[in-house]
């Protein structure tokens, strides 16, 4: 398979190019820790849209899970505009 396409190399974590964002939309926490034991390694980010963040109720084994996998998570779309206009958002 590897001559089949010719692709650049990718960088090993923390990459500074080449960045994939894992879009996350309220998967169920099995699937979500499942993608990322198997994918974490060419996953950097993972963001937390449409206020899901606020909804899901294994919010903080998410995150754990991401962390175990060296992959940063944030917040995203409404979500983060409101803690923004609520002077709510926390840089660390």
């Amino acid at each position: 398979m590897d001559s089949f396409l010719k692709l650049p190399s990718r960088q090993n974590k923390p990459r500074k190019q080449g960045l994939t964002v894992l879009i996350d939309n309220g998967y169920p926490l099995a699937y979500f820790t499942d993608v990322l034991n198997s994918h974490g390694h060419l996953i950097d980010y993972v963001k937390f849209g449409w206020g899901t963040a606020y909804i899901t109720k294994d919010i903080t084994k998410k995150i754990e899970t991401a962390r175990q996998n060296n992959i940063e998570v944030f917040l995203g779309g409404t979500f983060f505009e409101k803690a923004y206009l609520q002077k709510k958002l926390m840089i660390s």
